[in-house]
């Protein structure tokens, strides 16, 4: 069985000039569209994300489950996005990552339980058409994942001989490589409701 529940607080007191505020993540979660902050607003959210996994799956067929993985990963997301002008924003996103996984790997019992922050992603917002001269306001998205998640060479790995059979992947904090992202938000506003679309490029 494969789940993945998520938890998202978002925090909307304002105080003076600073509002907080749920904000978006490129490929968790879709809100944001073309939006952007006003100069000189600060916006930020936590989110809390819970999966479980003790299936294995080729595509989106299960497969026999031959080492036994039953993983679980806590991943606890801060972000920032802050108004530079009224068309250009930037944004912080900090995860801190906890996983936790036991498999048997040929004739070996392997334990995992790794935490630290992963890779912080720094982006920039600059609208491209505004809602209210154009009825709709897009927004172009760039920006770089940095490599500060750890990548040491005492997290938990497959054993040589049985790596590349469908094995769990190495349970490190980050990628060890730079990332950089291209993408583009819209956004537009009905009587009654509001529609965002997110595209980014890594």
């Amino acid at each position: 069985m494969k789940t993945i529940k998520t938890t998202v607080l978002s925090l909307g007191v304002i105080m003076g000039m600073t509002q907080l505020y749920a904000d978006v993540i490129p490929g968790i979660n879709s809100k944001g569209g073309g939006m952007l902050l006003p100069e000189g607003k600060l916006k930020m959210a936590y989110k809390y994300i819970h999966f479980d996994r003790n299936s294995m799956f080729d595509g989106s067929s299960e497969v026999p489950n031959k080492e036994q993985l039953d993983a679980t990963a806590n991943v606890n997301i801060l972000m920032l996005k802050y108004g530079i002008t009224n068309d250009f924003n930037i944004a912080l996103i900090t995860p801190y990552k906890n996983l936790e996984a036991t498999a048997k790997l040929g004739p070996n019992n392997v334990a995992i339980d790794n935490s630290g922050v992963g890779d912080i992603l720094l982006m920039g917002i600059y609208k491209l058409t505004d809602m209210k001269q154009d009825g709709y306001q897009t927004a172009l998205k760039f920006g770089i994942k940095l490599p500060t998640g750890s990548t040491d060479d005492g997290f938990k790995k497959a054993p040589p001989f049985a790596r590349n059979t469908n094995t769990p992947l190495p349970t490190q904090m980050g990628t060890g490589a730079a990332e950089y992202k291209l993408g583009i938000g819209v956004s537009k506003l009905f009587e009654r409701a509001r529609v965002d679309a997110n595209a980014m490029f890594t």
